[in-house]
Order: structure tokens, then sequence, then C-alpha cells
């Protein structure tokens, strides 16, 4: 019996993220992918909140990270990430600057999405997202 890969998502917690977060989630799912995501409501700072982070990036199978805003977290976790041999995909907002992105993450494939739409999004998602799980299947 083939397992179940999972994927974890590293988004905002805010609420202008809730249908970003929405929109990966089911395209995940529709792809039979269990999504892992750190939940806003059990963030505890420090070391508790960094155990439980590595443990679902060990735990994962790939990533999707918005690096929109640029938040040293995710920037850290997608280094671990990268250590661990975790492959990713970078979502980055129309509205922001992919120039100010570090420079080691512009090598990496990154989906642009327009916030008011993302539709566009999760089509190119679902076909992103069906690349990394077949790579992933048979490395």
């Amino acid at each position: 019996m083939k397992r179940s890969l999972k994927c974890l998502i590293l988004l905002p917690f805010d609420a202008s993220a809730k249908r970003l977060s929405a929109t990966v989630q089911q395209v995940l799912r529709e792809n039979k992918i269990e999504v892992l995501s750190p939940a806003a409501e059990n963030f505890r700072p420090g070391a508790l909140w960094v155990d439980e982070l590595l443990g679902m990036l060990r735990a994962s199978d790939f990533l999707i990270a918005d690096v929109s805003r640029k938040n040293p977290n995710v920037i850290f976790e997608l280094g671990v990430a990268h250590g661990l041999g975790k492959p990713f995909v970078l979502l980055l907002s129309s509205d922001a600057d992919a120039a100010t992105l570090p420079s080691d993450l512009t090598g990496y494939q990154t989906l642009s999405y327009d916030q008011s739409n993302l539709s566009g999004l999760a089509t190119r998602l679902a076909r992103v997202v069906e690349s990394v799980a077949t790579r992933v299947e048979h490395p």
C-alpha cells in the first residue's frame, strides 16, 4: 500500500492569508496529499515552537512557503528544509518585490499570485504539486 505524501505549508497566520491557505489546502487535498501546518493558536515561542516545526519538517515530503513578507522564520525553515533535502515551492504575492528576496532563493521555482484572484494560482499550483509529488515518489 502506497503511503500518503505530506506537505508542510508555511503561510502567514493573519486573516489576510485565509483565502490563500484555503486555496493551497484545497489543491493538496485534491491531489490526496496530507497537509501539515503549524497552527497559530498553538504558537508557543521559543524552543517548543522550533521543536514542533522541526518535527513537521522531518515528517513532510515537501513544502509550500509564502515568501512575500520575507519572514525570517520562513527563511530559516526553508534553510532547514534544504538541509534535509526536502523540495519546496515558493509563493510570492504580485504585490511583493521579488528582487528583494534573498539571493539564495532566486534559483527556486516561484509561483506568483494575486490575492484578489487565486484561481490562476490554484491551476498552476496543481500542476507543480503533481510534478513535485511524482519526483518525491519516484526519485
